[in-house]
């Protein structure tokens, strides 16, 4: 069976009901930054999410290309994940984000994004490979019947009640993790307020 992210790491990709205090370790992404709105009305956007998930179905697909990589296993592909933050100007900065295994080295990376290129004919410049950790939030799960704005305020009384507040900067942004569609109730995102 591919190792799946979701299932080996329920606690982090679980769309609770309720809000809850959770501490979230390093991982690492392929990633894409822009700026506007994140959404599909920004034409960057959109080119951003269609790149990353190409590049990362590439890298999924390692073992029927001609490499040799180390200690490597079979997986599914990760959700994808936005990072965004309003800057002091009110312009929204955004990274597009999907996880890769940490089996994967610098020059194995590489090595795919030379392959891929050759491939596709698409640049991959614009992919950056980073670690990241959300430290410190709060976790929630919504659908499109509740609302962001809604569970973000959920989100705020509960870290209140714990006796810490939201902390929102350029090196914490608010993050949220796209869940494939299932069921009447979906799409669901999981929605993490990072808080001291």
């Amino acid at each position: 069976m591919p190792f799946d992210f979701r299932k080996a790491e329920k606690e982090y990709y679980s769309p609770l009901e309720k809000p809850q205090l959770m501490i979230i370790p390093s991982m690492r992404f392929a990633a894409i930054c822009g700026s506007g709105k994140p959404d599909d009305s920004n034409p960057s956007y959109i080119q951003a999410d269609s790149l990353l998930y190409d590049f990362s179905c590439f890298l999924r697909g390692f073992s029927r290309l001609p490499v040799e990589i180390s200690d490597s296993y079979n997986y599914t592909l990760p959700p994808l994940e936005l990072m965004y933050f309003r800057n002091e100007e009110k312009k929204t900065l955004w990274t597009l984000l999907r996880r890769i295994p940490d089996f994967f080295m610098k020059e194995d990376i590489n090595t795919m994004r030379q392959l891929y290129e050759k491939k596709t004919g698409n640049s991959t410049e614009k992919i950056v490979i980073l670690t990241h950790s959300d430290g410190m939030c709060i976790q929630m799960g919504h659908c499109k019947k509740t609302g962001k704005t809604s569970a973000y305020g959920k989100m705020e009384e509960y870290a209140l009640s714990f006796g810490v507040r939201p902390d929102v900067s350029a090196k914490r942004s608010l993050h949220e993790i796209f869940l494939p569609q299932r069921g009447k109730d979906w799409p669901k995102t999981i929605l993490r307020l990072p808080v001291s």
